[in-house]
């Protein structure tokens, strides 16, 4: 790790400086301990923005995007900070990965081969935006935040699934609760799961706590119990 000059007193950019040329957490924590009121704003890895590196960034990647249907103009676009070309770039992105997992599930090893966008390039290229983002105070577009839920695989997440899961089962709950006389068929089909995990949820015994008591309570009071059980589970 590059050492500090202990004795040569250095301002909040400079240490910034240092740095982004070795970087480590634990330093970055330090100096933002040091300096609490600072913002670390001009703090980028890429610095695409300085003298002559975007462009040389577009020139060596334009064979490499052009392959997996990401154009120079929009790279270039999204370098300047324009809203659209950041939000075109973030779908061509979202294209890539929609193209690479349909290859994946017929080619083995397509992307080793080049047949599809790879996670370094994908990587570069969602950290660089967000770099463009940041430098030129931009809103972030939906197309990003979709696109950084998809390269974190949120939808399969264990904190939201669990979430999920909660929810679904109160509502399965509130239905039970509002139409004894329905089938387990029918109220999987309203609320789009399958029969079998419903009957599952119903044999579970605070399930069934749930909707008997339910069927006594109001509206607001079903709900406070059904957060209570669901979440003492």
């Amino acid at each position: 790790m590059r050492k500090v000059n202990a004795t040569k007193k250095m301002t909040f950019e400079q240490e910034l400086q240092e740095l982004s040329l070795d970087f480590s957490i634990s330093r970055y924590l330090e100096i933002r301990r040091k300096y609490p009121e600072s913002n670390p704003d001009g703090f980028l890895f890429f610095r695409p923005y300085e003298d002559t590196i975007g462009f040389e960034y577009a020139i060596t990647l334009e064979q490499e995007l052009e392959k997996f249907q990401i154009t120079q103009g929009t790279f270039l676009g999204m370098l300047d900070g324009y809203p659209n070309r950041i939000d075109q770039l973030c779908l061509e992105m979202l294209a890539a990965i929609d193209t690479r997992e349909n290859i994946e599930n017929e080619i083995p090893h397509a992307i080793a081969n080049g047949l599809a966008i790879g996670d370094a390039l994908l990587d570069f290229l969602i950290n660089i935006t967000l770099e463009s983002i940041s430098y030129h105070k931009c809103e972030i577009p939906h197309s990003y935040l979709l696109l950084l839920r998809m390269r974190t695989n949120l939808l399969n997440n264990k904190y939201v699934s669990e979430q999920t899961s909660r929810q679904r089962r109160k509502f399965a709950a509130k239905i039970v609760a509002e139409n004894p006389d329905a089938s387990i068929r029918d109220i999987a089909k309203e609320m789009g799961v399958n029969h079998v995990t419903l009957y599952a949820w119903m044999k579970d015994k605070k399930f069934k706590e749930i909707v008997e008591r339910a069927r006594n309570f109001d509206r607001e009071e079903f709900f406070k119990l059904v957060g209570k059980v669901l979440n003492d589970k």
